[in-house]
């Protein structure tokens, strides 16, 4: 939604939220909407495609130390009179939080990295292109396509009672495709996630997902155990997504994170990691879901959260921020791992025995002090013996600390965006490591 129409809305919701009380009420308002579409196919054929618009407006409205919120997707003079009505009748339900703190009042945001023009204009032509040519290689190939293609226009709108005015407008996009064999013994995936439509390369990951399908078929069965391994960006993006997860002041300080020290405190100055490792948020990274405030309307800055593989910095939210007499940073977005400049064969080289894993499917976190993350392998792992891939093995669950797999990192390759399950966009490497844990098969393909 536009500037001027997304300011329209939020006026008129805080007009009638000034009609309350007495007492006098505060308000926080955030409208975001999305606007694009998406084609889906499966079994070497299109079977979904549409053009969506959404929109979600969030009212909270504050009385004293009490907060309520309410949301509504639709945006008519009734029904945002509705939907703060709504909050503010829970308001008086609600009971007070010792953390509440006023709205943010007029802020200065960085400049935003514009749309992408080409994002903007997609629609179903580029997208059944896009498909046409996937399943036609995959039906060349002998083997069975999924994916799914999708592009938005989108923006977010904030507004306060104290004189806050945020807007934010971007485009996103994502591509992934999944392959499988004839016989169903061997899988392979990949996918791109940007704001700009030149990198998305449908045809590249169509590529990539059949070779990997075909090279993982029949694979040998290979017992679990604790093995050096090499991370595709798709798999180390969803285990070390733990790792910056994890990055904020307050659980650490309060001794429940693995930036917490010993004793009391953030590790702060501690090097955790290996020197190549450095850890930033930017912004202006829109590839990696970057925007200048985050949801609270805190103006965000680049930062170096690891650097060189040390704790420099954690982020303060407001609360947080103002408890502790420290000023408060955000929520970092644009968030990346630095990469380096070694090549898959070279990372595979440095292994005598391990394993080359290209993706992790339904990750979750156990242990939030170690960052033991579960898991399962997808879409093709294969055994490295003495410094050369050979062969596909089994699919297996994990058990494994994310931050200790990073810690153990000695190669590292580019960095590329992922879309973790389809979600939080992250920068994240091709990397190697050693002794990893794989608990136990999967007999999944």
């Amino acid at each position: 939604m536009a500037r001027g129409s997304s300011r329209q809305v939020l006026e008129r919701a805080l007009r009638a939220v000034a009609r309350l009380g007495p007492p006098r009420h505060t308000a926080f308002v955030a409208l975001r909407t999305w606007q694009g579409g998406h084609t889906r196919f499966a079994q070497n054929e299109v079977t979904q495609a549409a053009e969506l618009e959404r929109a979600e407006l969030t009212v909270t409205v504050g009385l004293g130390a009490r907060r309520a919120s309410a949301s509504s997707n639709q945006l008519d003079a009734a029904a945002i009179e509705e939907v703060c009505a709504r909050a503010a009748r829970l308001v008086r339900l609600a009971p007070e939080d010792p953390e509440a703190l006023p709205p943010l009042g007029a802020q200065r945001y960085a400049r935003a990295t514009p749309g992408d023009a080409a994002m903007a204009r997609a629609g179903a032509p580029e997208r059944a292109a896009a498909a046409a040519q996937a399943i036609q290689r995959a039906r060349v190939a002998g083997v069975q396509l999924a994916g799914f293609f999708e592009h938005a226009q989108v923006s977010i709108s904030l507004a306060t009672s104290a004189g806050l005015r945020a807007y934010h407008e971007g485009t996103e996009g994502k591509y992934a495709c999944s392959a499988r064999t004839q016989d169903g013994t061997g899988s392979g995936w990949s996918g791109a996630s940007s704001h700009r439509l030149a990198e998305l390369e449908p045809e590249r990951h169509a590529d990539e997902a059949i070779a990997r399908a075909l090279r993982a078929a029949k694979p040998r069965r290979l017992e679990p155990g604790r093995y050096s391994v090499v991370l595709a960006p798709a798999a180390s993006a969803a285990l070390l997504r733990f790792v910056t997860d994890a990055l904020d002041a307050r659980p650490a300080d309060e001794g429940r994170s693995f930036y917490a020290r010993v004793g009391g405190g953030a590790r702060l100055g501690e090097r955790l990691f290996p020197k190549e490792i450095t850890v930033r948020s930017d912004p202006a990274d829109a590839a990696a879901d970057g925007r200048p405030f985050d949801d609270e309307g805190v103006p965000l800055s680049a930062t170096t959260w690891i650097d060189h593989g040390e704790l420099r910095a954690l982020p303060y939210d407001r609360a947080w921020a103002h408890k502790q007499n420290r000023a408060a940073t955000g929520a970092p977005r644009g968030l990346s791992i630095s990469g380096g400049a070694a090549s898959l064969e070279e990372l595979v080289r440095g292994v005598e025995r391990g394993l080359l894993i290209s993706r992790f499917f339904y990750s979750g976190l156990v242990d939030p002090q170690r960052l033991v993350v579960t898991g399962l392998t997808r879409d093709g792992v294969f055994l490295i013996e003495r410094g050369a891939i050979v062969g596909p093995v089994n699919n297996f669950r994990y058990n494994q600390s994310a931050a200790e797999t990073l810690a153990r990192c000695d190669g590292l390759g580019a960095s590329e965006v992922v879309a973790i399950d389809g979600g939080t966009r992250l920068r994240a490497p091709l990397l190697r490591s050693h002794d990893f844990q794989v608990t136990s098969v999967s007999e999944a393909v």
